[in-house]
């Protein structure tokens, strides 16, 4: 506010006139009275402060000192000015409110009204100076969620009975700033955000700060917010030296440190709370592409305003396919020794798969697509959350096309896939395992990735096996993914080679069981027309006797790709020849070879 302001202008009027009227009773050798400040801002400050009628008078009468000589004489000693005011002179002491509260200040010539409360009675209503270079800055968001505003209410009644510090941790720094920002004006105080540095000033030094920011919470009615990335147990001793109400902000409280003050947790919003964000930041009023949004990606309102806000100017049916890419970027998950983030180059048509398969992972992916729909908008889902996850172990012999069909999967759906490390995630000591495998999903459900356990038969086997300690080690392994399995929101794909070492428990939790068989010669013969693309010099192959072979499709692209390399350091076109050198290298890794005699005697005709 400044001295141009309406308010501030009238404000400084009330106060020229009341100084004014003050010196002509004293010109005029008459008693001032309290009832001479009636109706100006020595009434609402003495309101602010609980003043007497007597203390209100003094800091008149002391305002009227300071610009005229008679008065300056008339209350040049505190007895002098007792007397003036008729109050008792103890009250001047440096105990008592005109003191304690710096409203009267101590100079060589005797008691004077602090500069900073003669600039508040003209309306000047700038911080006390002292507090200016530890002002911040805080950007509250532009909206609230019901049950954020909620706890606002709950922060403004706390104060009200409490006083104390309030912390108020999670969310995003936005909306953790919009809910201070909603206590205070509940409270009818201003929120005003200073650096925590400022409560880490030497002891002189802070003790003045801290009485001035005191002095500015009962003057303007000031709350002040102070925001740390971390809420440490230093600061929050610190935070503990403050004589007001305050409110501290950060992501997350440290454990460890002194008794925590009253504190708020803003949890992240739900699906359908995102859905709303989500609707309104992109001004869509409804799009099936809006819930999917909401469901995969757990996003805060602060994440979900910031995409909107950067995204281009573009037709509405464009905007939510922008915010998916945007999303998906914001929450890609940082590389961790965990997990490997598999590139989901594959599509439908690159899958050679029998028909029943295919129909299994199309509606598996289905699934994940409509979950919005059938959950939140027909209520399939319930009352919780547990089981709303989609799971699914792909069994069947190695190289038929698995992890490929994950890559498919994720491609379709537009997100990232995450194959777990199993080496890195099975830890041999107690409770470790479970802390990695807990890692491993919080990374998935924060991405809205896909989770891939390779071979999950490592990890995924039954309780009976081993014995003692071990045995022991592997059912609260199996426990626990069971609870994990159940109580997450995301995708979850398993793979095996060896569907019976899987417990039995897992497979009645998963939500599809698809079998990869054997391929038969029909998708052989497509596997092999598939392994060599138009570019490739391979028009001299005999598909049809090599899809007589019994390899799964794991097997020929590799025989495919070392045949090509063969053909390369010749210089010629891939042919036969090279084909079945290869088919010898890939027959050298296993125990039971493939015959290879009858296309040997073939191509000796």
């Amino acid at each position: 506010m400044t001295a141009l302001d309406p308010v501030a202008h009238k404000a400084r009027l009330a106060f020229a006139k009341a100084v004014a009227s003050l010196s002509l009773r004293l010109a005029e050798g008459e008693r001032p009275d309290a009832t001479d400040l009636a109706g100006t801002p020595f009434e609402r400050l003495a309101e602010r402060f609980g003043l007497t009628g007597a203390e209100m008078l003094a800091l008149g009468l002391l305002a009227a000192a300071a610009s005229d000589p008679a008065a300056r004489a008339a209350t040049s000693t505190a007895d002098e000015l007792a007397r003036l005011s008729g109050m008792d002179a103890g009250r001047l002491r440096p105990t008592a409110v005109l003191s304690a509260w710096q409203l009267v200040r101590w100079g060589p010539d005797g008691p004077v009204l602090d500069p900073r409360i003669t600039d508040w009675l003209r309306g000047l209503q700038s911080l006390d100076p002292r507090l200016l270079p530890w002002l911040s800055t805080l950007v509250p968001a532009t909206g609230l969620l019901p049950r954020h505003a909620e706890i606002a209410q709950g922060i403004y009644r706390h104060i009200l009975i409490h006083q104390g510090i309030v912390v108020i941790a999670g969310e995003g720094s936005r909306t953790r700033v919009k809910v201070a920002f909603e206590a205070a004006r509940a409270l009818d105080m201003q929120a005003v955000a200073f650096d925590p540095a400022l409560l880490f000033e030497p002891a002189d030094r802070r003790a003045a700060l801290l009485r001035a920011l005191a002095r500015e919470t009962v003057l303007d009615r000031v709350l002040p917010v102070f925001e740390a990335n971390v809420l440490e147990p230093d600061l929050l001793r610190a935070a503990a030296r403050l004589e007001v109400p305050a409110l501290m902000l950060g992501p997350a409280v440290e454990t460890g440190g002194p008794d925590l003050p009253y504190t708020v947790l803003l949890s992240p919003p739900g699906p359908q709370e995102r859905r709303g964000l989500w609707r309104a930041a992109l001004q869509l009023e409804s799009d099936r592409m809006v819930a999917e949004l909401a469901e995969t990606f757990a996003l805060g309102a602060d994440d979900i305003a910031r995409i909107a806000a950067c995204l281009p100017d573009m037709p509405p049916r464009k905007r939510a396919a922008a915010a998916w890419s945007a999303a998906r970027t914001a929450q890609a998950p940082q590389p961790d020794p965990l997990i490997f983030r598999l590139p989901a180059r594959a599509r439908w048509s690159d899958l050679v798969l029998p028909t029943q398969t295919l129909a299994a992972l199309r509606a598996m992916t289905a699934q994940v697509k409509h979950r919005a729909t059938v959950y939140r908008d027909w209520g399939m889902g319930g009352a919780t959350d547990r089981g709303l996850g989609v799971t699914a172990l792909f069994c069947g012999p190695s190289g038929t096309g698995k992890t490929y069909a994950a890559e498919a999967v994720a491609a379709e759906l537009g997100l990232d896939l995450l194959r777990v490390d199993l080496a890195q995630v099975v830890d041999k000591y107690f409770g470790e395992t479970e802390k990695h495998l807990d890692r491993v999903f919080g990374l998935a459900e924060r991405s809205g990735a896909i989770l891939l356990f390779d071979e999950a038969e490592a990890l995924f086997r039954q309780r009976g096996e081993g014995e003692g300690s071990s045995r022991h080690f592997v059912s609260m392994t199996v426990a626990y993914l069971l609870q994990r399995l159940e109580t997450t929101p995301g995708v979850c794909l398993l793979t095996t080679n060896m569907r019976s070492a899987v417990d039995d428990a897992f497979l009645r939790r998963l939500r599809f069981v698809i079998p990869f068989p054997f391929p038969g010669l029909a998708e052989r013969r497509r596997l092999w027309a598939m392994a060599f693309p138009a570019r490739a010099p391979a028009s001299a192959l005999d598909l049809e006797r090599l899809a007589e072979l019994p390899l799964a499709g794991g097997a020929i692209r590799t025989v495919s790709l070392n045949a090509a390399f063969l053909a390369a350091e010749r210089g010629e076109g891939i042919c036969m020849g090279d084909i079945l050198a290869a088919l010898d290298f890939e027959n050298a890794k296993h125990n039971q070879p493939i015959d290879l005699g009858l296309l040997r005697r073939r191509m000796a005709r």
